[in-house]
């Protein structure tokens, strides 16, 4: 009898910790950053972005995004944001949600791959075709994300649509195209239009992705910043650009 006793403390015990758990990371209280927590507790982060925040499938790059734009928001950093890589919208929400002050710039083709990007890849992209994510369509994106003259879609090729914003200057930019050539075209084009305290960051930089690897080294190889890496879901690179 005391033994069965005993057996239903810990498994009581077990399952309010347990339920104690799933309620934080449904509510997006556990394990977060403490600024973050401290933000919700004083009503500062818009009800919706916390309701996107909970559906949101990488926590933890969401709270890179957002820990990168309180800083970039708290140095009052000029500079319009920028994803290259949309695809259904998902990130672009969320940073839209962050700095809907700003200006947002979004680069796809919103049609899947382009071919020649995909010719010499390596890896997991070297399966790729143009039908990869192409479950899309600008018209869906839009639709996500509402009407707002603070967001600027710029369907095609990125070589081609970049030129329409030569005149630009950026705060904050997300690369996530899976493949080398686009990347490493808008690594070069955004770096160069990046204002000293701005940020790249570069998604899917691990073994998985050889070519976007290389092509990122590369490119790092000329700058004078240390990039740094983020164990997200499938690891960003980060590069925030010195002030100097």
């Amino acid at each position: 009898m005391f033994l069965e006793i005993i057996g239903l403390v810990v498994f009581v015990v077990f399952a309010i910790m347990f339920a104690i758990f799933w309620f934080d990371f449904k509510s997006g209280n556990g394990k977060l950053p403490e600024a973050f927590v401290q933000a919700k507790k004083n009503g500062t982060i818009a009800p919706k972005l916390i309701r996107v925040f909970k559906s949101y499938p990488d926590k933890q790059r969401f709270m890179l995004f957002w820990l990168q734009m309180q800083r970039i928001q708290a140095c009052k950093l000029d500079g319009d944001l920028a994803e290259l890589g949309v695809y259904k919208g998902d990130t672009a929400q969320i940073l839209h949600l962050m700095a809907p002050e700003k200006r947002i710039h979004l680069f796809d083709t919103f049609t899947g791959f382009d071919e020649a990007d995909l010719i010499n890849e390596k890896g997991e992209a070297a399966t790729y075709t143009p039908q990869h994510f192409a479950d899309t369509s600008l018209e869906k994106v839009k639709v996500k994300l509402g009407q707002s003259e603070k967001i600027i879609f710029y369907p095609g090729k990125f070589s081609e649509q970049c030129v329409k914003a030569s005149k630009i200057k950026f705060c904050f930019v997300s690369i996530d195209v899976d493949l080398a050539q686009p990347t490493s075209e808008g690594l070069s084009f955004f770096y160069e239009r990046l204002l000293p305290g701005g940020v790249i960051i570069v998604h899917d930089y691990n073994p998985k992705w050889p070519a976007l690897m290389e092509a990122v080294n590369k490119f790092v190889k000329q700058i004078p910043e240390n990039p740094v890496l983020i164990p997200d879901k499938d690891t960003s690179l980060v590069i925030v650009k010195n002030n100097s």
